[in-house]
Protein backbone atom coordinates (compact mmCIF):
# COMPACT_ATOMS: atom_id res chain seq x y z
CA UNK A 1 0.00 0.00 0.00
CA UNK A 2 1.34 3.53 -0.88
CA UNK A 3 0.12 6.14 1.83
CA UNK A 4 0.73 9.61 1.89
CA UNK A 5 0.48 11.60 5.38
CA UNK A 6 0.02 15.25 6.03
CA UNK A 7 1.12 16.66 8.73
CA UNK A 8 2.22 19.70 11.16
CA UNK A 9 3.38 17.55 13.55
CA UNK A 10 6.99 16.11 12.49
CA UNK A 11 10.47 16.37 13.79
CA UNK A 12 12.02 20.02 12.25
CA UNK A 13 16.08 20.69 12.30
CA UNK A 14 15.19 23.26 14.75
CA UNK A 15 13.05 21.43 16.70
CA UNK A 16 14.23 17.73 16.68
CA UNK A 17 11.18 16.26 19.11
CA UNK A 18 8.54 17.50 18.03
CA UNK A 19 5.47 15.04 17.07
CA UNK A 20 7.92 12.58 18.04
CA UNK A 21 4.44 10.39 18.27
CA UNK A 22 3.89 10.63 14.58
CA UNK A 23 7.33 10.50 13.19
CA UNK A 24 7.17 6.87 15.92
CA UNK A 25 3.76 5.88 14.35
CA UNK A 26 5.03 6.77 10.72
CA UNK A 27 7.98 4.12 11.19
CA UNK A 28 5.96 1.66 12.33
CA UNK A 29 3.85 1.85 9.62
CA UNK A 30 6.61 1.53 7.37
CA UNK A 31 7.11 -1.43 9.40
CA UNK A 32 4.00 -3.15 8.07
CA UNK A 33 5.28 -2.95 4.71
CA UNK A 34 3.37 0.67 3.91
CA UNK A 35 5.07 2.44 1.50
CA UNK A 36 5.10 6.24 3.22
CA UNK A 37 5.79 9.47 1.77
CA UNK A 38 4.89 12.38 4.44
CA UNK A 39 4.37 15.93 3.75
CA UNK A 40 5.31 18.51 6.61
CA UNK A 41 3.29 21.39 6.52
CA UNK A 42 5.49 24.68 8.17
CA UNK A 43 3.40 27.41 8.82
CA UNK A 44 5.78 30.52 8.31
CA UNK A 45 4.95 34.14 7.09
CA UNK A 46 8.19 34.65 6.37
CA UNK A 47 8.11 33.88 2.95
CA UNK A 48 12.02 34.73 2.80
CA UNK A 49 12.94 31.50 4.89
CA UNK A 50 10.31 29.54 2.88
CA UNK A 51 13.69 28.25 0.44
CA UNK A 52 15.09 27.01 3.48
CA UNK A 53 12.35 25.17 5.07
CA UNK A 54 12.02 23.26 0.94
CA UNK A 55 15.88 22.36 1.89
CA UNK A 56 14.97 20.51 5.14
CA UNK A 57 13.44 17.44 2.67
CA UNK A 58 14.30 14.50 4.49
CA UNK A 59 17.09 15.40 6.60
CA UNK A 60 16.58 12.29 9.17
CA UNK A 61 18.24 9.03 8.85
CA UNK A 62 19.40 6.47 11.18
CA UNK A 63 23.14 7.22 11.83
CA UNK A 64 24.85 3.68 11.02
CA UNK A 65 26.25 3.19 14.44
CA UNK A 66 23.24 4.49 16.05
CA UNK A 67 21.93 8.03 16.83
CA UNK A 68 23.32 10.91 17.85
CA UNK A 69 21.08 10.65 20.86
CA UNK A 70 21.94 7.35 21.77
CA UNK A 71 25.63 7.49 21.28
CA UNK A 72 25.60 10.69 23.84
CA UNK A 73 23.67 8.34 25.87
CA UNK A 74 26.55 5.70 26.16
CA UNK A 75 28.59 8.85 27.27
CA UNK A 76 26.73 9.60 30.18
CA UNK A 77 25.11 12.87 28.24
CA UNK A 78 28.54 14.52 28.27
CA UNK A 79 27.41 17.06 25.58
CA UNK A 80 24.74 18.56 24.20
CA UNK A 81 26.33 18.21 19.86
CA UNK A 82 24.01 19.68 17.51
CA UNK A 83 24.27 16.69 15.70
CA UNK A 84 21.33 15.31 16.51
CA UNK A 85 19.13 17.70 14.67
CA UNK A 86 20.82 15.91 11.90
CA UNK A 87 19.21 12.83 12.54
CA UNK A 88 16.69 11.14 14.17
CA UNK A 89 16.03 7.72 16.03
CA UNK A 90 12.60 6.94 16.62
CA UNK A 91 13.62 3.53 18.35
CA UNK A 92 10.64 1.74 16.59
CA UNK A 93 11.49 -0.78 14.54
CA UNK A 94 14.94 -0.62 12.47
CA UNK A 95 14.67 2.64 12.82
CA UNK A 96 13.56 2.87 8.84
CA UNK A 97 11.61 6.40 8.19
CA UNK A 98 9.47 7.57 5.45
CA UNK A 99 10.69 9.82 2.60
CA UNK A 100 9.85 13.20 4.03
CA UNK A 101 8.98 16.70 1.89
CA UNK A 102 8.86 20.11 4.21
CA UNK A 103 6.42 22.28 2.73
CA UNK A 104 6.51 25.94 3.75
CA UNK A 105 2.68 27.25 3.99
CA UNK A 106 1.36 31.04 4.69
CA UNK A 107 0.37 31.30 7.95
CA UNK A 108 -0.67 34.39 10.20
CA UNK A 109 -0.57 33.89 13.62
CA UNK A 110 -4.11 34.22 15.54
CA UNK A 111 -5.61 36.50 12.59
CA UNK A 112 -5.13 34.02 10.07
CA UNK A 113 -7.36 31.03 11.69
CA UNK A 114 -9.65 30.93 9.95
CA UNK A 115 -8.11 31.43 6.66
CA UNK A 116 -5.54 28.86 7.20
CA UNK A 117 -7.35 26.03 5.35
CA UNK A 118 -7.16 27.98 2.10
CA UNK A 119 -3.58 28.47 2.20
CA UNK A 120 -2.78 24.96 3.19
CA UNK A 121 -4.70 24.20 0.00
CA UNK A 122 -2.21 25.58 -2.07
CA UNK A 123 0.45 25.01 -0.41
CA UNK A 124 -0.39 21.28 -0.95
CA UNK A 125 -2.00 21.61 -4.76
CA UNK A 126 1.99 22.43 -5.83
CA UNK A 127 2.58 18.33 -4.76
CA UNK A 128 0.04 17.16 -6.43
CA UNK A 129 2.02 14.08 -7.79
CA UNK A 130 2.13 12.93 -4.34
CA UNK A 131 -1.61 12.63 -4.05
CA UNK A 132 -1.52 10.85 -7.81
CA UNK A 133 0.98 8.46 -6.91
CA UNK A 134 -0.57 7.18 -3.54
CA UNK A 135 -3.49 4.76 -2.82
CA UNK A 136 -4.46 6.82 0.64
CA UNK A 137 -3.81 10.16 2.40
CA UNK A 138 -3.69 10.07 6.17
CA UNK A 139 -3.91 13.75 7.67
CA UNK A 140 -3.18 13.99 11.20
CA UNK A 141 -4.60 17.37 13.14
CA UNK A 142 -8.09 18.14 12.59
CA UNK A 143 -7.95 21.49 11.12
CA UNK A 144 -6.78 23.21 8.66
CA UNK A 145 -4.20 20.13 7.80
CA UNK A 146 -6.86 17.58 7.40
CA UNK A 147 -9.03 20.09 5.87
CA UNK A 148 -6.80 20.88 3.08
CA UNK A 149 -5.32 17.54 2.38
CA UNK A 150 -9.11 15.85 2.38
CA UNK A 151 -9.31 19.02 -0.49
CA UNK A 152 -6.71 18.08 -2.19
CA UNK A 153 -7.31 14.20 -1.99
CA UNK A 154 -11.28 14.63 -3.68
CA UNK A 155 -9.40 16.50 -6.40
CA UNK A 156 -6.97 13.52 -6.98
CA UNK A 157 -9.82 11.42 -6.73
CA UNK A 158 -7.89 9.80 -3.68
CA UNK A 159 -9.74 8.15 -0.29
CA UNK A 160 -7.97 10.34 2.67
CA UNK A 161 -8.46 9.36 6.36
CA UNK A 162 -8.13 11.96 9.47
CA UNK A 163 -6.45 11.25 12.43
CA UNK A 164 -7.52 13.31 15.69
CA UNK A 165 -5.01 14.15 18.40
CA UNK A 166 -7.17 15.73 21.06
CA UNK A 167 -6.27 19.91 21.24
CA UNK A 168 -7.33 19.86 18.21
CA UNK A 169 -10.83 19.30 18.87
CA UNK A 170 -11.09 22.67 19.91
CA UNK A 171 -11.25 23.76 16.27
CA UNK A 172 -15.26 22.19 16.36
CA UNK A 173 -16.16 25.12 18.73
CA UNK A 174 -16.18 27.61 16.49
CA UNK A 175 -18.91 27.66 14.33
CA UNK A 176 -17.00 28.66 10.81
CA UNK A 177 -14.16 25.98 11.24
CA UNK A 178 -16.96 23.73 12.43
CA UNK A 179 -18.55 23.56 9.18
CA UNK A 180 -15.51 23.41 7.37
CA UNK A 181 -14.82 20.50 9.07
CA UNK A 182 -17.97 19.22 8.65
CA UNK A 183 -18.35 19.60 4.99
CA UNK A 184 -14.88 18.15 4.24
CA UNK A 185 -15.62 15.10 6.55
CA UNK A 186 -18.32 13.88 3.86
CA UNK A 187 -16.26 12.90 1.73
CA UNK A 188 -13.86 11.35 4.25
CA UNK A 189 -13.32 7.69 4.70
CA UNK A 190 -13.22 7.78 8.24
CA UNK A 191 -11.77 9.29 11.12
CA UNK A 192 -9.11 8.34 14.00
CA UNK A 193 -9.39 9.33 17.12
CA UNK A 194 -6.72 8.60 19.49
CA UNK A 195 -9.37 8.07 22.50
CA UNK A 196 -12.61 7.06 23.01
CA UNK A 197 -13.77 10.75 24.36
CA UNK A 198 -12.70 12.15 21.26
CA UNK A 199 -14.74 10.00 19.07
CA UNK A 200 -18.45 10.66 21.23
CA UNK A 201 -16.89 14.40 21.04
CA UNK A 202 -16.80 13.51 17.11
CA UNK A 203 -20.08 12.55 16.78
CA UNK A 204 -21.73 14.96 19.15
CA UNK A 205 -20.09 17.71 16.84
CA UNK A 206 -21.74 16.44 13.31
CA UNK A 207 -19.18 13.65 12.44
CA UNK A 208 -20.81 9.92 11.29
CA UNK A 209 -20.60 7.67 13.89
CA UNK A 210 -19.64 4.90 10.98
CA UNK A 211 -16.92 6.72 10.42
CA UNK A 212 -15.24 7.39 13.48
CA UNK A 213 -12.81 4.28 15.03
CA UNK A 214 -10.71 4.72 17.87
CA UNK A 215 -6.69 3.81 17.41
CA UNK A 216 -5.13 4.42 20.49
CA UNK A 217 -1.05 5.35 20.16
CA UNK A 218 1.68 3.07 21.13
CA UNK A 219 4.67 3.34 23.25
CA UNK A 220 8.27 2.56 22.60
CA UNK A 221 8.46 -0.63 24.63
CA UNK A 222 12.41 -0.71 23.88
CA UNK A 223 12.84 3.03 25.57
CA UNK A 224 10.17 3.34 28.42
CA UNK A 225 10.46 -0.15 30.26
CA UNK A 226 11.08 -0.98 33.79
CA UNK A 227 14.44 -0.38 34.83
CA UNK A 228 16.09 -0.80 38.17
CA UNK A 229 16.16 2.75 39.73
CA UNK A 230 19.54 3.17 40.79
CA UNK A 231 20.23 2.35 37.06
CA UNK A 232 18.99 4.89 35.31
CA UNK A 233 19.87 7.47 38.28
CA UNK A 234 23.71 6.40 38.31
CA UNK A 235 23.50 7.52 34.32
CA UNK A 236 21.18 11.02 35.15
CA UNK A 237 24.30 11.62 37.61
CA UNK A 238 26.49 12.32 35.90
CA UNK A 239 24.05 15.36 33.70
CA UNK A 240 22.19 16.08 36.37
CA UNK A 241 24.53 16.55 39.38
CA UNK A 242 22.74 19.42 40.96
CA UNK A 243 20.10 17.42 41.64
CA UNK A 244 20.05 15.21 44.73
CA UNK A 245 18.92 11.80 43.02
CA UNK A 246 17.78 9.41 45.42
CA UNK A 247 18.60 5.72 43.38
CA UNK A 248 16.82 3.56 46.39
CA UNK A 249 13.87 5.90 46.80
CA UNK A 250 12.11 5.84 50.22
CA UNK A 251 8.58 4.02 50.05
CA UNK A 252 6.67 6.09 52.57
CA UNK A 253 5.61 10.13 53.28
CA UNK A 254 9.41 12.06 52.97
CA UNK A 255 8.86 13.73 56.85
CA UNK A 256 11.94 14.25 58.23
CA UNK A 257 10.17 14.65 61.89
CA UNK A 258 8.44 11.35 61.77
CA UNK A 259 10.61 9.11 59.37
CA UNK A 260 13.85 10.11 60.53
CA UNK A 261 15.52 10.23 56.98
CA UNK A 262 16.28 12.78 54.69
CA UNK A 263 15.12 10.99 51.52
CA UNK A 264 14.85 13.57 48.77
CA UNK A 265 11.70 12.77 46.67
CA UNK A 266 11.58 13.78 42.85
CA UNK A 267 8.40 14.75 40.80
CA UNK A 268 8.36 14.76 36.86
CA UNK A 269 6.89 17.07 34.42
CA UNK A 270 7.34 15.86 30.50
CA UNK A 271 5.47 18.06 28.32
CA UNK A 272 5.92 21.11 26.48
CA UNK A 273 5.08 25.00 29.16
CA UNK A 274 2.26 26.00 28.11
CA UNK A 275 -0.91 27.06 29.48
CA UNK A 276 -3.48 24.11 28.26
CA UNK A 277 -0.57 21.72 29.83
CA UNK A 278 -0.68 23.24 33.44
CA UNK A 279 2.81 23.11 33.89
CA UNK A 280 1.47 26.69 36.50
CA UNK A 281 -0.31 23.87 38.43
CA UNK A 282 2.08 21.78 39.57
CA UNK A 283 4.47 24.23 40.62
CA UNK A 284 1.73 25.92 42.54
CA UNK A 285 0.62 22.28 43.92
CA UNK A 286 4.50 21.62 44.87
CA UNK A 287 5.23 24.63 46.51
CA UNK A 288 2.83 23.92 49.20
CA UNK A 289 4.24 20.39 49.72
CA UNK A 290 7.82 21.43 49.76
CA UNK A 291 9.63 22.47 53.15
CA UNK A 292 11.43 24.79 53.63
CA UNK A 293 14.30 26.02 55.14
CA UNK A 294 14.82 28.28 58.38
CA UNK A 295 13.53 31.25 55.90
CA UNK A 296 9.95 30.13 56.42
CA UNK A 297 7.16 29.48 53.80
CA UNK A 298 6.24 32.95 51.69
CA UNK A 299 3.20 34.38 52.65
CA UNK A 300 0.11 33.45 51.38
CA UNK A 301 -0.77 36.61 49.73
CA UNK A 302 2.50 35.36 47.13
CA UNK A 303 0.51 31.90 46.82
CA UNK A 304 -2.52 33.72 46.06
CA UNK A 305 -1.32 36.00 43.31
CA UNK A 306 -1.24 34.19 39.73
CA UNK A 307 0.39 34.70 36.39
CA UNK A 308 0.05 38.14 34.28
CA UNK A 309 -1.34 39.63 37.75
CA UNK A 310 -4.06 36.69 37.95
CA UNK A 311 -5.39 35.37 40.97
CA UNK A 312 -3.98 31.55 41.26
CA UNK A 313 -6.51 28.77 42.59
CA UNK A 314 -5.11 28.10 45.55
CA UNK A 315 -6.82 26.34 48.53
CA UNK A 316 -5.79 28.04 51.80
CA UNK A 317 -6.47 24.92 53.76
CA UNK A 318 -4.05 22.61 52.28
CA UNK A 319 -2.91 20.11 54.56
CA UNK A 320 0.44 18.80 52.76
CA UNK A 321 1.77 21.81 53.13
CA UNK A 322 5.77 22.16 54.11
CA UNK A 323 5.59 18.29 54.72
CA UNK A 324 7.62 16.55 51.52
CA UNK A 325 11.65 16.81 50.70
CA UNK A 326 10.95 17.66 46.95
CA UNK A 327 12.66 18.40 43.81
CA UNK A 328 10.36 19.08 40.92
CA UNK A 329 11.73 18.58 37.46
CA UNK A 330 10.27 20.00 34.34
CA UNK A 331 11.50 18.30 30.83
CA UNK A 332 10.09 20.39 27.74
CA UNK A 333 10.06 24.00 26.66
CA UNK A 334 7.34 26.56 26.08
CA UNK A 335 6.19 30.17 26.37
CA UNK A 336 5.44 29.77 30.25
CA UNK A 337 8.96 29.37 30.95
CA UNK A 338 10.18 32.30 32.02
CA UNK A 339 7.11 33.31 34.28
CA UNK A 340 7.77 29.88 35.82
CA UNK A 341 10.42 30.43 36.58
CA UNK A 342 9.81 33.64 38.37
CA UNK A 343 7.07 32.17 40.26
CA UNK A 344 9.33 30.02 41.46
CA UNK A 345 11.32 32.66 42.66
CA UNK A 346 8.23 34.33 44.55
CA UNK A 347 7.18 31.29 45.68
CA UNK A 348 11.10 30.37 47.74
CA UNK A 349 11.03 27.16 45.63
CA UNK A 350 13.61 27.78 42.92
CA UNK A 351 15.98 25.48 44.37
CA UNK A 352 13.74 22.91 43.77
CA UNK A 353 12.51 23.43 40.97
CA UNK A 354 14.15 22.39 37.70
CA UNK A 355 13.90 23.24 34.39
CA UNK A 356 15.55 21.05 31.84
CA UNK A 357 14.55 22.08 28.36
CA UNK A 358 13.84 19.93 25.50
CA UNK A 359 15.70 16.41 26.55
CA UNK A 360 16.40 12.85 24.29
CA UNK A 361 13.64 10.07 24.84
CA UNK A 362 16.16 8.02 25.75
CA UNK A 363 17.19 11.00 28.64
CA UNK A 364 13.52 10.93 29.51
CA UNK A 365 13.22 7.63 29.82
CA UNK A 366 15.32 7.40 32.28
CA UNK A 367 13.83 10.24 34.33
CA UNK A 368 10.34 8.19 34.38
CA UNK A 369 12.52 4.95 35.91
CA UNK A 370 14.23 6.97 38.93
CA UNK A 371 10.97 9.80 39.19
CA UNK A 372 8.60 8.88 42.54
CA UNK A 373 5.95 10.01 40.58
CA UNK A 374 5.24 11.94 36.99
CA UNK A 375 2.62 14.65 37.05
CA UNK A 376 -0.11 15.26 34.33
CA UNK A 377 -1.55 18.41 35.14
CA UNK A 378 -3.16 19.16 31.96
CA UNK A 379 -6.50 21.72 31.11
CA UNK A 380 -6.80 19.35 28.13
CA UNK A 381 -5.41 15.83 26.71
CA UNK A 382 -6.52 13.59 24.07
CA UNK A 383 -4.34 10.30 24.69
CA UNK A 384 -1.67 11.38 26.55
CA UNK A 385 1.48 9.67 25.62
CA UNK A 386 3.71 10.96 28.36
CA UNK A 387 1.53 9.05 31.20
CA UNK A 388 1.60 5.78 28.78
CA UNK A 389 5.12 6.17 28.37
CA UNK A 390 5.57 6.61 32.49
CA UNK A 391 3.36 3.67 33.16
CA UNK A 392 5.86 1.22 30.66
CA UNK A 393 8.52 2.89 32.87
CA UNK A 394 6.64 1.71 35.94
CA UNK A 395 6.03 5.34 37.47
CA UNK A 396 2.88 5.74 39.55
CA UNK A 397 1.32 8.64 37.76
CA UNK A 398 -0.90 11.66 39.71
CA UNK A 399 -3.38 13.08 36.56
CA UNK A 400 -5.97 15.78 35.94
CA UNK A 401 -8.95 14.18 34.34
CA UNK A 402 -8.61 15.13 30.98
CA UNK A 403 -9.00 12.91 27.65
CA UNK A 404 -8.47 9.17 28.09
CA UNK A 405 -6.56 9.63 31.55
CA UNK A 406 -9.19 7.44 33.57
CA UNK A 407 -8.34 4.63 30.68
CA UNK A 408 -5.05 4.57 31.87
CA UNK A 409 -4.98 5.15 35.34
CA UNK A 410 -6.89 3.63 38.11
CA UNK A 411 -6.76 5.23 41.99
CA UNK A 412 -4.39 3.50 44.28
CA UNK A 413 -3.86 0.61 41.02
CA UNK A 414 -1.02 2.67 39.13
CA UNK A 415 -1.84 6.38 40.55
CA UNK A 416 -4.72 8.77 41.08
CA UNK A 417 -7.14 11.09 39.01
CA UNK A 418 -8.23 14.63 40.44
CA UNK A 419 -10.78 16.56 39.21
CA UNK A 420 -10.15 19.45 36.46
CA UNK A 421 -11.82 22.09 38.21
CA UNK A 422 -9.65 25.53 37.92
CA UNK A 423 -10.71 26.24 41.75
CA UNK A 424 -9.95 22.81 43.37
CA UNK A 425 -7.08 21.57 40.83
CA UNK A 426 -4.04 22.58 43.01
CA UNK A 427 -5.23 21.21 45.98
CA UNK A 428 -6.29 18.22 44.81
CA UNK A 429 -2.99 17.71 43.00
CA UNK A 430 -1.34 18.25 46.03
CA UNK A 431 -3.43 15.63 47.95
CA UNK A 432 -2.65 13.06 44.79
CA UNK A 433 1.16 13.60 44.76
CA UNK A 434 0.94 13.12 48.50
CA UNK A 435 -0.81 10.08 48.24
CA UNK A 436 1.15 8.66 45.46
CA UNK A 437 4.48 9.51 47.63
CA UNK A 438 2.84 8.00 50.77
CA UNK A 439 2.24 3.79 49.10
CA UNK A 440 4.08 1.43 47.93
CA UNK A 441 3.97 0.57 44.36
CA UNK A 442 5.10 -2.14 42.80
CA UNK A 443 6.85 -0.62 39.74
CA UNK A 444 7.53 -4.24 37.47
CA UNK A 445 3.54 -5.11 37.99
CA UNK A 446 3.04 -1.41 36.55
CA UNK A 447 5.30 -1.37 33.46
CA UNK A 448 4.05 -4.94 32.91
CA UNK A 449 0.58 -3.13 32.60
CA UNK A 450 1.20 -1.61 29.32
CA UNK A 451 2.68 -4.78 27.26
CA UNK A 452 0.55 -4.76 24.74
CA UNK A 453 0.44 -0.40 23.99
CA UNK A 454 3.07 -0.65 20.98
CA UNK A 455 3.39 1.26 18.01
CA UNK A 456 3.30 -2.14 16.18
CA UNK A 457 -0.22 -2.90 17.13
CA UNK A 458 -1.13 1.08 16.65
CA UNK A 459 0.08 0.71 12.83
CA UNK A 460 -1.54 -2.76 12.34
CA UNK A 461 -4.95 -0.88 13.19
CA UNK A 462 -4.42 1.92 11.28
CA UNK A 463 -3.38 -0.53 7.75
CA UNK A 464 -6.43 -2.76 9.23
CA UNK A 465 -9.09 0.48 8.71
CA UNK A 466 -7.56 1.63 5.43
CA UNK A 467 -7.68 -1.48 3.77
CA UNK A 468 -11.53 -2.08 5.17
CA UNK A 469 -10.58 -5.11 7.00
CA UNK A 470 -11.18 -3.36 10.57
Amino acid sequence: MKLLAVTNLYPLPCEPRRGMFNAQLFAALVGQGVELSTIVLVPEWRMWRWSTIRRWDAPYRRAGGGSACANRLRQGFASQEATEEKTLDVGVGDGRLPAVRYVPVFHLPVVGRNMASRFHVWALRRHRALYEACDAVLATWLYPDAVAAGVVAGECGKPFWVKVHGTDRFHMEHPGRRATIQDVAKDAAGFLPNAQFLAEYLVEHGIPEQKVHVVRHGVDRDRFHFRPREEAAAVLQKVETQILLSPAGYSGQVNADECGCEMRKTILYVGNLEHIKGPDRLLHACAHMIRRDESGPPSSNSFRQGFAGQEAPMDRDLKTEGHYDLDVVFVGNGSMRGRLEARARDLGVAGRIHFLGSRPHEEVALWMSVADCLCLPSRSEGMPNVVMEALASGCPVAATDVGDVKWLLKDGVNGYVVGNSESEVVTDLSRAIGSVLSERWDRGAIAASMKGQTWEQAAKAIVQRLKGAG
